[in-house]
């Protein structure tokens, strides 16, 4: 088999995101990355109930995993570079916090940065 998951969900996702990634260049794999770290934590933010609580987790995460990519792909001549790790840093704790303490104001402000940061890679 092809390793699909019982969730249609993951499975679409996962299709739709391999295409996206073959033949990105970095600042396209950039802008996957931030899609993907709000869009996990916007789907964490709609799983309510202890029955959701592993729908949570596991949105929280890949949205954490898409963070570590995005600190992974700072480059090192990057003026930016410091002030960039210390906000993925922060980004990625306060959603590994969210997996021990569900907060939702805090996912919002999270995917709201995050949003403010993929915007001005846009413009740039």
């Amino acid at each position: 088999m092809l390793g699909m998951t019982a969730n249609p969900r993951e499975s679409y996702g996962k299709i739709a995101l391999d295409a996206r990634i073959e033949g990105s260049d970095g600042k396209a794999l950039s802008m996957i990355c931030f899609e993907r770290a709000v869009d996990e934590l916007r789907y964490a933010g709609r799983c309510e109930g202890p029955d959701r609580k592993a729908g949570r987790i596991t949105a929280l995460q890949r949205a954490a995993n898409a963070v570590l990519a995005l600190k992974a792909g700072v480059e090192d001549d990057n003026v930016l570079r410091e002030s960039l790790l210390d906000f993925y840093t922060s980004i990625y704790a306060g959603i590994t916090g969210l997996s021990q303490q569900w907060d939702a104001q805090l996912a919002v402000q999270l995917s709201s940065d995050l949003d403010d940061i993929a915007g001005a890679l846009k413009e740039g």
